[in-house]
């Protein structure tokens, strides 16, 4: 009986092993001497990002990675816009190896500039929805009261709406103030109320950024 209770633990166990889950063979190797093995996510900005199954997405500087290599291919861009899609391998003299259909591309870590894993996350697909203008809406409604000898009330509303860019700013924008305030006029006394403040105003401002032209 406790011979079979052994073949079921060992026989679950298995099957435990079976199902649990294969992370892509990624690694990155530091200079310091460890590796870390997961699913490389993208190098850019001097950063390398890995997901790992132990403690999520890590960012290691690139200037303290050695190695890099990745299970299934990817796009590396080296420094110049050299740019091939395959799988990547660094070998023992440090040179990071990427091998592609019809190229095959070889640097130092140091001189990788970008690699990403969907074309949806190249550089240029960065820049270009960084550059679109995006609208933003708001909204405001303000009430204020006073109540005792005399009442008063003042509402206010306003919006706004702005297309903005990298570059510029156009922004629509409009608002409405009404004020009444409580008065007592006539004989005998009466009391009414009387506006204070009625007015309204809209308008479109548009602005410019200009950088400084490198000379």
């Amino acid at each position: 009986m406790k011979q079979f209770s052994k073949l079921l633990v060992s026989a679950a166990f298995i099957a435990g092993a079976a199902a649990a889950p294969v992370l892509n063979a990624d690694t990155v190797g530091t200079k310091d001497g460890s590796t870390i093995q997961g699913k490389v996510l993208r190098v850019g900005g001097g950063v390398v990002e890995i997901e790992t199954a132990f403690a999520g997405v890590l960012k290691i500087q690139q200037a303290n990675v050695a190695t890099l290599s990745t299970d299934a291919p990817v796009f590396l861009r080296y420094t110049g816009g050299n740019t091939i899609q395959g799988a990547v391998s660094t070998a023992a003299s440090g040179e990071v190896r990427v091998a592609g259909p019809g190229a095959w591309g070889t640097g130092s870590v140091d001189t990788v500039e970008a690699v990403w894993t969907d074309p949806a996350d190249s550089p240029e697909a960065k820049a270009a929805a960084a550059a679109k203008r995006a609208w933003a809406f708001e909204a405001s409604v303000d009430v204020v009261g006073n109540s005792g000898n005399t009442n008063s009330l003042a509402t206010s509303v306003g919006f706004a709406a702005t297309l903005a860019g990298p570059n510029d700013k156009l922004a629509f924008y409009a608002a409405y103030t009404r004020a009444t305030q409580e008065v007592t006029t006539g004989t005998p006394p009466v009391k009414e109320d009387e506006t204070s403040a009625d007015n309204a105003k809209a308008g479109i401002d548009y602005s410019a950024f200009f950088s400084p032209r490198a000379s």
